[in-house]
């Protein structure tokens, strides 16, 4: 039994050496301290040492499927300092960013805190640089980066709060520090021990070193944190809901409402559905446009609202109630007169002006959005509506044009309907004669030119002892309408 465990312990006695000679082969300090987290479910490490002096030697790294990954310096959003790390235009270096997040939108790059990447440590030879397996490693020191305007580092604390995020399976390829980034898809939280990763000897410090170093050819980033790793907690997914919203709601409007309403007063001749449908249409530019103001507050580069697709976007909204005001301003005067209005002409054309600076703004979302790959499906569904609302849109005009009453194409002859005439005929002689719903009276029949009314008028009075005549069949007939008499009826002669 003694030679058993005498045996054993040689084992193990050679086996710490073994690792303590690959420590030493791979340059790995013993005195430089470190904590470690790793998220095994999306590859992601992260482990850090801090030195005396505020300076933050780090280690990060995660699958290149996320267009970024990054790490903050306190338990949410709310003023704390992160350093996130992407791929360069050649997709191969690493950019490594400092920034500044105050709440939930994009971190602002902070242009004082400087990184210095590490490309020296033979325990990391991939340091800033996308590995050959897919791995995005971030090997470098933030300077003075414990300490800023609304916090610290607490080197003291055993449970100091960290937050995680890695950015959507989208491409971003920049050499920015203060590159847009698109909203992370994976975040949460983790606690690490500073006791253990602070350095109390001035400014020494170093990236932390692999747990394993024999771990690290092939498969180096597991290498840096295998045990003794903190858990994750409040983690989560989320999807850009925003934006995708805004683009549904713009693009009902745009395609469908608005274009249904324009055609339906066509087919109709009813105002009231029309003007039905375009409210229900300007409430989902509405909402549409809260949810791209509320989009836009989450990017750096959409924040001042200086972007074409805004400019535009906020000039069509305002179009959309003066294109409301002339349409309502013609409909009241035409109800009142009977008369088609210069306001109604404005009307027609300017909505359709509307409608095709909203989709090519569409295009231009997209592409502010950078969803470029979108652009095509879009063009087409443009492209199959706008053949939609053609087509029927003539078919519409057509119907109209054969079936729409001209009076004055109808010549004045007598007509035997027997004893149930149509209401638009009267009798006369026995038969029964067309009257044009307003007569036309030659000037010779005019009363005195000094006379503010015309005969028509004067001769209603006359054969109505002096009193005006009560027939109100359209909407001029109101007594203060000087215009009023052109329209009432009178004997036959």
């Amino acid at each position: 039994m003694r030679t058993f465990t005498l045996a054993i312990f040689a084992l193990l006695g050679l086996s710490l050496a073994a690792d303590h000679d690959l420590e030493i082969a791979a340059g790995i300090d013993d005195q430089a301290k470190a904590a470690y987290f790793v998220l095994s479910s999306e590859g992601y490490v992260f482990a850090l040492n801090v030195a005396e002096n505020g300076d933050v030697f780090y280690h990060m790294n995660a699958p290149a499927s996320h267009s970024w990954m990054g790490v903050g310096f306190g338990g949410s959003m709310d003023n704390v300092r992160m350093l996130i790390s992407y791929l360069g235009e050649d997709g191969h270096t690493l950019i490594n960013s400092c920034r500044m997040s105050t709440g939930h939108t994009e971190p602002e790059w902070e242009e004082d805190c400087h990184i210095d990447n590490v490309y020296t440590d033979k325990y990391a030879p991939f340091s800033n640089t996308l590995s050959p397996d897919g791995i995005m490693i971030a090997h470098a020191v933030c300077r003075n980066c414990s300490n800023w305007a609304t916090g610290s580092i607490d080197v003291k604390n055993q449970n100091q709060p960290f937050i995680y995020a890695l950015g959507p399976n989208e491409t971003l390829h920049s050499d920015h520090p203060n590159a847009n980034l698109r909203q992370h898809s994976v975040y949460g939280t983790f606690n690490l021990d500073m006791t253990v990763a602070t350095n109390y000897t001035g400014t020494y410090g170093r990236v932390p070193a692999p747990q394993d170093p024999g771990l690290q050819v092939g498969d180096s980033f597991w290498a840096f944190a295998n045990y003794f790793s903190s858990t994750a907690y409040n983690t989560g997914t989320l999807d850009e809901w925003a934006p995708v919203a805004h683009a549904v709601f713009m693009c009902l409007a745009f395609l469908l409402i608005f274009p249904l309403g324009a055609i339906s007063l066509r087919l109709t001749r009813r105002a009231t559905f029309h003007a039905f449908a375009q409210m229900i249409g300007t409430a989902f530019v509405i909402i549409g446009l809260g949810l791209g103001v509320y989009a836009s507050k989450l990017y750096n580069k959409s924040r001042n609202f200086n972007s074409a697709h805004q400019i535009l976007g906020l000039f069509i909204f305002a179009a959309l109630f003066l294109q409301m005001g002339l349409g309502l301003s013609h409909h009241l005067i035409f109800m009142r007169s009977g008369v088609p209005t210069i306001m109604g002409k404005i009307h027609r054309f300017f909505g359709l002006t509307i409608i095709i600076l909203a989709l090519i703004n569409g295009g231009l979302g997209f592409n502010f959005a950078q969803d470029d790959h979108d652009n095509v499906p879009y063009g087409i569904v443009v492209a199959v509506m706008a053949v939609i609302f053609g087509v029927l849109s003539f078919f519409v005009w057509s119907y109209s044009r054969k079936h729409l009453y001209k009076p004055e194409k109808e010549g004045f002859v007598s007509q035997n309907y027997g004893d149930e005439p149509p209401a638009e005929y009267e009798m006369q002689g026995g038969t029964y004669v067309q009257t044009p719903r307003t007569p036309f009276f030659p000037d010779q029949l005019k009363s005195d030119p000094h006379d503010p009314e015309d005969f028509r008028s004067h001769l209603i009075r006359s054969q109505t002892g002096g009193k005006e005549s009560l027939y109100t069949d359209t909407p001029a007939s109101d007594r203060e309408n000087p215009f009023k008499g052109k329209w009432e009826a009178v004997p036959l002669r």
